[in-house]
């Protein structure tokens, strides 16, 4: 059942999606998704890939798939994975007209925390994993970042 009998417009965010990845946010998202449609609510997932833009349905989630810029130069200075897709993720948020935006990945949780100082509307993020000190400082600003 939706809140208040109301549909809500959930955006999902994640740098990577299946058929390319499929580890545990990826499938945490698809099953959120799946709980948030049996209730009536319509989840997007916004997410990154090689290719080009491209939207689809998949078992009733749209799922919009951003270019991912290379990442390389970034990678080899030692900053966190998947942090070229972010910019594309918030200009789509702010384009599209959603009610909640949930973020799994620390990258995606930035661009949809500046979405909710823009638009007043909430932001969740669920971080996959236990933030342990060592893995925390492991990469550059990755502390800052999730902070």
């Amino acid at each position: 059942m939706s809140v208040a009998g109301q549909s809500l417009r959930v955006a999902l965010l994640n740098p990577c999606f299946w058929p390319e990845v499929r580890r545990g946010s990826e499938r945490f998202a698809r099953e959120l998704a799946d709980g948030l449609i049996g209730r009536g609510h319509r989840p997007t997932l916004i997410t990154s890939h090689p290719g080009r833009f491209a939207i689809t349905e998949e078992d009733r989630l749209n799922v919009i798939r951003l270019p991912r810029p290379p990442d390389g130069r970034l990678l080899r200075r030692g900053y966190e994975d998947h942090m070229t897709h972010a910019p594309l993720s918030y200009l789509l948020l702010r384009l599209m007209r959603f009610d909640i935006a949930h973020a799994l990945f620390s990258s995606d949780a930035v661009a949809a925390a500046r979405w909710a100082k823009a638009t007043g509307r909430p932001a969740v993020y669920s971080n996959m994993g236990v933030p342990e000190r060592p893995e925390l400082v492991r990469r550059r600003r990755r502390l800052e970042l999730l902070e």
